[in-house]
């Protein structure tokens, strides 16, 4: 009689256990569930938000995890891996270091040090297929060092100045011949025709209306080539 009592029990035991398991398999799949569509619905956003199709976005959501993977933290990129990216795309300024440096930062909205996914792929987007008038605040942005709304005289010249010196840099590579040094007055003189051409309130700062009738004038502040003479 005990035997019976004690395989009915083993037996019930095990069925408890088996329907726990059954319930405990359902609740996550519940969540999985939850966690896709949660995900298919962020993917949405930033297929309006951006120049991706929903596929790209999910396209480039893959191949961000795998690279993230390869970075201290798993879910965002370093800013070397950032730049790799940009030049796997086509980002016709990847070979400028200045340029890219200051890219990074723009798009670093959280100030982490690093670019989470969604940062990455709105920036992107803005680098690679944006338009003409989304490529122009992006100059903006990058000139707007402490992201205030608006451009210092100190701020610009940093810019013209970090600009200046790589492209010397880089033709010094190229040719084999030492380049002749800006002189620092060359880029305050760039400085002040910038200013002079846009700051209309003469604050020492160009709001993004100012900026934009300053470029009028020198349309090479948005490419980044800082003019010789």
């Amino acid at each position: 009689m005990g035997d019976l009592f004690s395989s009915t029990a083993k037996i019930l035991e095990r069925e408890k256990k088996e329907e726990e398991e059954k319930k405990e398999a359902e609740a996550r799949e519940r969540q999985r569930q939850h966690v896709d569509e949660d995900d298919r619905r962020e993917k949405n956003k930033l297929a309006w938000k951006t120049h991706f199709s929903l596929a790209q976005v999910t396209q480039l959501h893959n191949a961000f995890k795998e690279l993230a993977a390869q970075s201290p933290n798993p879910q965002e990129l370093t800013a070397e891996q950032f730049h790799d990216v940009l030049k796997k795309h086509g980002v016709t300024r990847g070979n400028n270091g200045p340029y890219l440096e200051r890219l990074f930062h723009v798009f670093d909205n959280n100030k982490s040090g690093t670019i989470n996914f969604n940062e990455f792929i709105l920036g992107l987007s803005i680098v690679s297929r944006g338009s003409a008038a989304e490529k122009f605040k992006l100059s903006f942005e990058i000139y707007d060092v402490d992201k205030s709304g608006s451009i210092s005289r100190e701020e610009m010249k940093e810019i013209l100045t970090k600009l200046n010196s790589f492209a010397e840099q880089k033709l010094e590579s190229q040719s084999n011949q030492p380049a002749q040094a800006a002189k620092p007055v060359d880029i305050d003189d760039l400085v002040v025709k910038v200013f002079e051409a846009g700051d209309k309130t003469g604050n020492g700062r160009l709001t993004y209306p100012e900026y934009f009738k300053a470029c009028q004038q020198m349309p090479w502040l948005t490419n980044f080539d800082v003019p010789s003479e």
